[in-house]
């Protein structure tokens, strides 16, 4: 029976990290006492579309990590050319979040980035991500990952740089 078991944890770990892929998603940095899990807020973008990266930091007690002595978020074309670098810049809980556009006349391809995040006790984590830039990438990202698409889109999100701002929301 544990046989078993160990295979089915496996194979979900593995279903799990696929799944991540395609979603424009990594896995958490292991082997660090700081866990950081990154993702994009699309897997396929046009030329000149932003790209958001959200990484969420914790301990390894699961509690978010709220202050970091060095946080980096580097995005690279297909062609090897570094086109951005930035720290991230932190929303609260744990959460950092950075935001690129891309160029309008760059490379189409596998792009890729690269979050690393050290805390103030030395711990170290880094994730890397891929996307896909693409002349006819089907559709509009959620700059702000609220779940809501522009309105230059056809969606409802009047304000996609702003997760607080969408249908639904409180008013304030």
């Amino acid at each position: 029976m544990r046989k078993r078991k160990s295979v089915f944890q496996l194979e979900s770990i593995a279903f799990a990290m696929f799944i991540g892929a395609v979603i424009g998603s990594a896995p958490p940095a292991e082997g660090a006492e700081i866990n950081l899990t990154a993702t994009t807020n699309a897997a396929v973008y046009a030329p000149g579309d932003q790209v958001a990266v959200q990484a969420v930091v914790t301990d390894e007690n699961g509690d978010p990590v709220t202050r970091l002595r060095r946080s980096t978020v580097t995005v690279t074309d297909p062609t090897g050319r570094r086109r951005f670098r930035s720290s991230l810049t932190h929303q609260g809980g744990g959460v950092y979040t950075s935001a690129y556009v891309l160029d309008g006349s760059g490379p189409t391809g596998t792009w890729s980035s690269s979050v690393r995040v050290d805390d103030r006790d030395g711990n170290r984590a880094t994730v890397a991500l891929t996307f896909e830039v693409s002349d006819d990438p089907g559709g509009c990202a959620d700059a702000d990952l609220d779940g809501f698409e522009a309105a230059a889109c056809g969606g409802d999100d009047c304000d996609d740089g702003d997760p607080t701002i969408h249908p639904g929301a409180p008013e304030i």
